[in-house]
């Protein structure tokens, strides 16, 4: 029997929405998402905390858990539960549990569409299918609608699904449902084992691919599609910006011995760290804004002012869901040799190259030009290939328990669905990488930085398929057939 009683008063919400950033920022670090884990499994106090860490040789000292556990609460991913009193004692203990009994990134291209950059995006993108409705100029106010309420309808569809899971978990008392809630278990269990990539590749294949499901007119789609474009529609020119840099021409000579690629494919692990942490994404930024490659010494006079104008960027845009979001906190200026071990971790990930040297006649040294490896950057779940990487199979597993659930199913052939959705993939990529070697691949190279471009091909992959895929209502049909009473 214990001696102890816990007092819940406050209980984990069933979903919980948090800003991407956050989500990639907490999910990728090893030390939070652990803590996460642990509380998932119930109310801990932090003693029984950090029991459990050493009891797993996690060695960790109190002090620090109590931090990590602090700036989980700060950012809404831990709560305060209530108190554990302990018998023959007036003293007593926090209990804590997660926020929520599952955490969904807000969808990141919802983000971007709903700012000022979805009119530049649209641009882009009505640029590079106008050739499916006889080249006419795409009409970028309706083109701009038109995408934004495709991805809010993919995201209302994506919370939908794992609200429809966790509702019915948290209803076990009642015996009617027992069997709802046993299927529910399933689903919840198979999400909730997603980590890092894992969970990102899900939660982009879960909006579309239920929305497809579920899509009663596909020739409404297209036809919504197709008055998006239009013979008297302007095509409007955005001009490049780009990091001027003062060097004298006349006394030095650049010699470059390395070339960028057009497009290199990233894994997501990287992102939290060089996308997202404003010093590394301040140099590749300015490296992808720049028309030439740079030594360390032009990176460090432009990283503070470059951190600034980011950070400026994305409280104004980021206004409506976080007035001051964690990542773009003040900062101060970096030394020269902290943005040069910047420069070099960049180069060890394979996100910036040693293009060449800069030579001076009158002077007995050189110095190295950097520069982005790649000319734009496209994250794992746009990537080609990737239904090849370890978690496919479970991502796609986890994506039929929760379908299932959703649409009040008994039995789901994993094999089947398995095959279907990896062929649809498939041939979705494959229209992508046509997109990507089109001749209008210099405008997707316009919009900065990584976030936005990414953007773009999320939405050109899924508007191609639709256009180019034509026994849609047979595999519909198809899916649906997965899934049996």
């Amino acid at each position: 029997m214990n001696d102890f009683q816990d007092i819940i008063i406050k209980e984990s919400d069933p979903v919980k929405i948090v800003d991407t950033d956050k989500w990639v920022e907490i999910i990728f670090d090893s030390n939070y998402f652990s803590i996460i884990k642990l509380l998932n499994e119930g109310y801990k106090t932090i003693e029984e905390m950090h029991c459990e860490f050493n009891r797993k040789k996690d060695v960790i000292a109190k002090s620090t858990l109590y931090r990590h556990v602090r700036f989980l609460i700060d950012n809404e991913f831990v709560i305060k539960s209530g108190r554990r009193i302990k018998k023959g004692q007036s003293a007593t203990e926090n209990l804590y549990g997660t926020a929520g009994r599952l955490f969904l990134p807000e969808n990141p291209w919802k983000k971007i569409w709903h700012s000022s950059s979805g009119i530049e995006i649209s641009q882009i993108v009505g640029r590079m299918i106008k050739h499916h409705f006889n080249n006419k100029n795409p009409h970028l106010h309706r083109l701009y609608k038109f995408i934004k309420e495709q991805e809010d309808a993919f995201s209302q569809t994506a919370l939908a699904v794992v609200e429809k899971i966790t509702q019915i978990n948290s209803i076990i008392e009642d015996k009617r449902v027992k069997k709802e809630q046993e299927k529910a278990d399933l689903a919840l269990a198979a999400v909730n084992k997603l980590t890092g990539d894992d969970a990102i590749v899900f939660f982009t294949l879960i909006g579309w691919i239920t929305w497809f499901i579920e899509k009663e007119n596909y020739k409404q789609f297209i036809s919504d599609l197709k008055e998006c474009f239009s013979d008297d529609s302007p095509l409007i020119h955005k001009a490049v910006e780009k990091i001027e840099i003062q060097s004298n021409k006349s006394s030095n000579q650049d010699y470059i011995m390395r070339k960028q690629q057009t497009v290199k494919f990233i894994p997501s692990e990287l992102v939290p760290k060089y996308f997202y942490e404003i010093n590394y994404r301040a140099i590749l930024y300015i490296l992808e804004s720049s028309s030439i490659p740079m030594t360390i010494k032009e990176i460090h006079a432009l990283h503070y002012d470059t951190i600034s104008k980011i950070s400026e960027d994305e409280k104004q845009s980021n206004l409506e869901y976080d007035p001051q979001p964690v990542l773009f906190r003040t900062h101060k200026p970096k030394a020269e040799n902290t943005v040069y071990r910047y420069v070099q971790d960049l180069i060890q990930n394979g996100l910036v190259i040693e293009a060449g040297r800069r030579m001076y006649p009158e002077k007995p040294f050189t110095q190295i030009l950097y520069t982005t490896a790649a000319e734009f950057f496209i994250l794992l779940e746009n990537s080609d290939e990737f239904w090849k990487y370890d978690g496919w199979r479970q991502v796609i597993r986890a994506l039929a328990f929760a379908v299932r659930c959703y649409l009040d199913k008994k039995t789901v052939d994993h094999e089947k669905f398995y095959n279907l959705v990896t062929n649809m993939e498939k041939a979705r990529l494959k229209l992508l990488k046509k997109f990507l070697a089109s001749s209008e691949i210099p405008y997707l190279r316009q919009i900065k930085p990584h976030e936005k471009p990414n953007a773009a091909i999320r939405i050109l992959g899924l508007i191609g398929w639709f256009l180019m895929e034509e026994d849609k209502e047979n595999l519909q049909k198809q899916l649906l057939s997965c899934f049996s009473d």
